[in-house]
């Protein structure tokens, strides 16, 4: 029945994995003693920064902890999306206004203009489908990481090369209706096998 603190420790794998019952108490009972405000983690988790993570800033806190109050962060918790983790977020809504069930997709494409090698016009980096009943709002949070722009160049390596890039959000490819224009900024930076290439992908219920 250990619990894991240090995923160095040889035997992670056959702990209970229980983290959050060592962790969150103190959190908790602060939040049961009045506290109206509390600030969010500049770490990520599996690669999402928690300042953009709906599963920690809605689900665990104000959905299992209750909490109603603020959340702030000092400095630059939001800049350091794009600056520090390098994470580009998008919100989607989606409504079903006809009397009868539907089913929608959000797809995101990758559209990179100026490469060192020559790219596809627009590659597929994210994608949901989404069941609506009759009058049900939606939202989809899709959370992409830098490394989904990495490619490998004429050297064989793999790296991420700064400059525009665009997410092309749609139905399909042939049906875009949104273009995020985004800059990757910062030097050319190599890539190893500990990269993000699988997208964040949430589906909250709309408000």
């Amino acid at each position: 029945m250990d619990v894991a603190r240090d995923p160095r420790w040889g035997r992670v794998e056959e702990t209970m994995d229980e983290v959050l019952d060592v962790l969150l108490p103190p959190f908790e009972m602060a939040l049961r003693a009045g506290a109206r405000s509390v600030m969010n983690a500049y770490t990520d988790i599996d690669g999402l920064p928690v300042a953009a993570d709906p599963a920690v800033l809605d689900g665990l806190l104000r959905g299992s902890l209750g909490f109603r109050g603020t959340v702030v962060a000092d400095y630059f918790s939001v800049t350091f999306l794009q600056t520090l983790h390098g994470v580009a977020g998008i919100a989607v809504d989606l409504v079903n206004e006809s009397g009868r069930r539907t089913s929608e997709v959000v797809q995101v494409y990758l559209h990179d203009p100026v490469a060192e090698v020559v790219r596809p016009v627009q590659r597929l980096v994210a994608a949901a489908r989404v069941d609506l009943p009759p009058g049900a709002r939606k939202r989809v949070r899709i959370a992409a990481h830098a490394d989904l722009g990495s490619f490998t160049g004429r050297a064989g390596v793999r790296f991420v090369e700064p400059g525009a890039v665009a997410l092309r959000v749609g139905a399909s490819s042939g049906d875009i209706r949104a273009v995020v224009e985004l800059c990757l900024a910062g030097p050319r930076r190599e890539v190893g096998s500990d990269r993000v290439l699988e997208p964040t992908v949430v589906v909250e219920e709309g408000r």
